[in-house]
């Protein structure tokens, strides 16, 4: 019976997600519980996992909002804009030094925990230098995909943060553990390089005139340097440094804020642009919590697992995770990967 309940939880997860009838994090919180209760569960026992559940992701959900914080003034202050507008010209002498630049300057803002934002961000910057060259959009878009989801193995970011939160794992110690999944990760942006290569030779376009010179001027300005400083030790920090990350990110954005917003209005506007932000993730944080929670503490989740190996022959217990991650690759088409 709890193995049922758990595929139908599943199955109407991935039908909402699918069909984007409500937000996944609404989803996420309500089907679980309501679900538990048609199979009999009994509501003490769910609303005390759920609880238990949340509670468990309140850390993680710290980190998520400080660094989300952070990275908000750093980004409101122009300062990777700066960065980019001053090192994109250097990488601009050939197809293959700049799509080099644009894997790492992609990586280096995907670091900022923003997917969307490394997006917005290295395109608008990067575009002119491809269309100057007589290179498509679609190279630029493809090798700033594969270079964002290198960037997005940092133990700060909201993917990391909600494997950690669902594995129980601390992001420092996964982050340990993770440089041959970064080792890898460059060398599927080196394929991807090498593709793009090839088929430029074959699919070459004309170059387009564009004031580069103009576009890419930046004033380095004593504040730019500190965000620079900033940005460089906070990162080396939570890497590094034995403390929580949630408090190393809300030190250094509190200094952040000191130094680029000189009034109330300017804190409002970083105010606003982060809780925009934070707000879906840190709902996306307190559904993931709840559907555990209700996984784990109800015993759905040891009865699944009971099913499976009971169905898979001992022999194929070692190609589990090729299973699931070419699994996980299919589904991701058709839903977001919180649901996964």
């Amino acid at each position: 019976m709890l193995v049922l309940c758990g595929i139908v939880i599943i199955l109407i997860l991935g039908f909402i997600a699918f069909k984007k009838t409500v937000p996944i994090y609404t989803a996420v919180v309500i089907i679980p519980p309501i679900v538990g209760l048609i199979f009999g569960i009994e509501p003490h026992k769910l609303l005390s996992a759920s609880v238990s559940g949340i509670d468990s992701m309140l850390s993680n959900m710290a980190l998520l909002l400080f660094s989300i914080f952070f990275f908000a003034v750093i980004i409101k202050s122009g300062f990777f804009d700066g960065v980019l507008r001053a090192i994109s010209p250097l990488f601009a002498k050939s197809p293959f030094m700049l799509m080099v630049g644009t894997v790492l300057i992609t990586i280096f803002v995907a670091a900022g925990g923003s997917t969307i934002g490394s997006y917005i961000v290295v395109i608008m910057s990067m575009l002119p230098f491809y269309k100057k060259m007589g290179i498509s959009a679609c190279v630029l878009g493809l090798v700033v995909a594969a270079a964002s989801s290198v960037g997005r193995i940092f133990p700060w970011t909201g993917r990391t943060v909600l494997l950690t939160s669902i594995t129980g794992m601390d992001p420092g110690l996964l982050w340990s553990n993770s440089y041959g999944t970064l080792l890898l990760g460059f060398a599927g942006c080196a394929l991807i390089i090498a593709f793009c290569l090839i088929w430029i030779r074959r699919h070459p376009q004309e170059p387009q005139a564009y004031d580069i010179t103009a576009e890419q001027s930046v004033k380095k300005d004593a504040r730019f340097w500190i965000n620079a400083a900033l940005y460089v030790l906070c990162c080396v920090c939570v890497l590094l440094a034995d403390v929580p990350g949630y408090m190393v990110f809300l030190l250094f954005g509190i200094v952040a804020l000191s130094v680029n917003c000189k009034n109330q209005q300017e804190r409002k506007e970083v105010f606003s642009y982060a809780a925009g932000i934070a707000f879906p993730v840190c709902l996306m944080q307190i559904g993931v919590g709840v559907m555990l929670g209700v996984f784990n503490d109800c015993g759905i989740m040891d009865a699944m697992l009971k099913a499976v190996s009971g169905i898979l022959p001992e022999t194929m217990y070692r190609y589990l995770p090729l299973i699931f991650s070419g699994l996980s690759t299919v589904l991701l088409l058709g839903m977001p990967f919180q649901c996964l």
